[in-house]
């Protein structure tokens, strides 16, 4: 009963650490938004710029703090804001590994456990 409940919690933590990783987008809905018009505000004419910048909005925490960051803000801010929205990044990815290296590591002792 035991090998059952430690392969149960296994699973649950990879698929919610898989979860977080390919479904959890960090990137909210009007923070899209408003890199997508500030995109196309910054390259009204270049079609190839935009559509390129477009596509990351939605997926790249860095593009968006740097779109977003307030016009007049300085060199170091924006800079610091991209590191933020970057490291926040990382950190996530780490949680999300680590959740899914600590499943796989308890299905593969619960399998242990079933052949002793």
């Amino acid at each position: 009963m035991k090998q059952i409940a430690v392969a149960v919690l296994a699973g649950a933590l990879v698929v919610l650490g898989g979860w977080r990783q390919f479904n959890g987008v960090s990137i909210s809905a009007e923070d899209q938004a408003l890199c997508e018009r500030m995109v196309k505000e910054r390259w009204p004419g270049n079609n190839e710029a935009a559509t390129t910048m477009l596509g990351k909005c939605a997926s790249d925490p860095g593009l968006v703090a740097m779109m977003t960051a307030p016009v007049g803000s300085g060199a170091a801010e924006v800079a610091s804001a991209v590191s933020a929205a970057n490291q926040s990044d990382v950190m996530s990815t780490l949680v999300n590994a680590g959740l899914i290296g600590i499943g796989v590591g308890l299905l593969i002792g619960s399998s242990r456990m079933r052949r002793k």
